[in-house]
């Protein structure tokens, strides 16, 4: 009699938005590949498409930690005064991807060594445009455009800025490149109360925050679990400090790890 072998459910990672709290992924990521989880397919949103395009790529990601520990304000904001009323944007964004280049190169979505997708909002079209072929970097650039801050992305007739302004995390992305479970990692978590808004800064931060929180909820359904690491109040666009976000996601996902292996039948 020959036994039918099972075929191994699909595994993807969703990795949400969360400006500087988003280097939280790569611990999550860290620890996922260090206990052999599979990682068939990955999607992400703003700084979540960031990492998500190293992982596609096959991006040590010791190499990735290590750049975040280079990654500071002054890197990520590189502002434009003069520019700023034409180009929609306070900071170009162009020393960010300079950096991300050296990670990722120019290589293709459509040809990623792992399936995946970005996701950025089409201001033209008020809705969601996914990112499925063209240069990872690009795609990137795009889903990490947080309006107002960083310009955005004008190609073939579209606006396109940060997807978290539509939706924190492509989960429904992740189903559709073939997962059957998915995991996804939300970053910014619910709004947090230790904060006293008196700044510009800390404004922007609560306000992005608290308006994707309701869609958040329901996004959460959406995922088979849901990772949250817990990095209290700190700001979304603070670039100091980036291990200490990296060590929240990973004791996140040491903490999920029950969960998952159990979500995958190990």
């Amino acid at each position: 009699m020959k036994l039918i072998k099972k075929e191994r459910k699909k595994v993807g990672i969703a990795l949400g938005s969360g400006g500087a709290r988003g280097f939280c992924h790569i611990g999550v990521i860290e620890v996922l590949q260090e206990n052999n989880i599979p990682i068939d397919v990955v999607t992400g949103c703003s700084m979540g498409a960031l990492v998500a395009g190293a992982v596609a790529v096959g991006a040590p990601m010791r190499e990735v930690a290590e750049a975040s520990e280079r990654v500071n304000d002054w890197t990520v904001f590189d502002v434009d005064i003069l520019g700023f009323r034409k180009s929609g944007g306070l900071a170009s964004g162009n020393r960010a991807m300079k950096l991300y280049k050296s990670i990722v190169g120019d290589n293709l979505i459509e040809g990623c060594k792992i399936p995946m997708a970005v996701i950025a909002t089409d201001l033209k079209s008020k809705s969601l445009y996914t990112f499925k072929s063209g240069e990872v970097w690009r795609g990137v650039r795009a889903s990490m455009s947080i309006p107002g801050v960083f310009k955005p992305v004008v190609e073939n007739g579209m606006v396109l800025v940060d997807g978290g302004v539509l939706r924190r995390m492509p989960i429904q992305e992740a189903r559709d490149l073939g997962a059957d479970i998915v995991i996804a990692v939300d970053a910014l978590g619910a709004p947090f109360n230790d904060i006293n808004p008196a700044s510009f800064i800390q404004i922007l931060d609560l306000s992005i925050t608290m308006m994707g929180w309701n869609s958040a909820q329901l996004e959460y359904k959406q995922a088979d679990l849901v990772i949250v690491p817990d990095m209290g109040s700190r700001s979304q666009f603070s670039f100091k400090n980036n291990r200490e976000a990296i060590a929240a996601g990973r004791k996140a996902a040491e903490m999920a790890l029950p969960k998952i292996l159990k979500l995958i039948g190990r």
